[in-house]
């Protein structure tokens, strides 16, 4: 079954389901609590070496270039 997302901006919906755009889902609770306790021990430097590299989403140049507007 499709469903509608409905856009803030008013556009219209787009259809389709999230398993499509979704590669997977991690519990994250034990790293998250783990840099949690780094950064309030005063280790940020530490707790920022635990997380993930932050990957840009690739997006076409038209996308790009109203996200920009």
């Amino acid at each position: 079954m499709d469903r509608a997302v409905l856009p803030a901006d008013g556009a219209p919906p787009r259809t389709g389901h999230a398993g499509e755009r979704i590669a997977g889902i991690e519990d994250v609770t034990p790293l998250a609590a783990g840099s949690h306790v780094l950064v309030r021990d005063g280790e940020p430097g530490r707790a920022a070496g635990l997380l993930p590299e932050e990957r840009p989403t690739p997006l076409d140049d038209d996308v790009l270039a109203r996200l920009r507007a």
